[in-house]
């Protein structure tokens, strides 16, 4: 090989490697926390129009649909009307 090949090739290998040092610099390892087991959940699925949903959702409150679909299961099986009053006073205040 010529010296200008030579020369040439180191100076790339030069660049290749400050790439891959550059590419090599990640973010720290985090320690991953396992979650305690609370309970043992199952999906319980609902079908419902889009409209229906919506409307749920108004109900439920910012971020609580699963949960007030929860609850209203519960208080059902459970035959609990106090927690159905309480949910229907929760649902008002949410549409208000």
């Amino acid at each position: 090989m010529s010296e200008q090949t030579q020369s040439t090739s180191k100076s790339t290998k030069k660049k290749v490697a400050k790439k891959a040092k550059v590419a090599k610099k990640a973010k720290p390892a985090e320690k991953q926390v396992p979650k305690e087991k609370q309970e043992d959940l199952v999906v319980f699925a609902h079908r419902m129009t889009l409209k229906e949903r919506e409307a749920f959702h108004v109900a439920a409150g910012p971020a609580r649909a699963s949960k007030v679909a929860r609850a209203l299961a519960i208080a059902f099986a459970n035959e609990d009307e106090a927690a159905f009053r309480a949910l229907l006073k929760e649902a008002r205040e949410a549409r208000a």
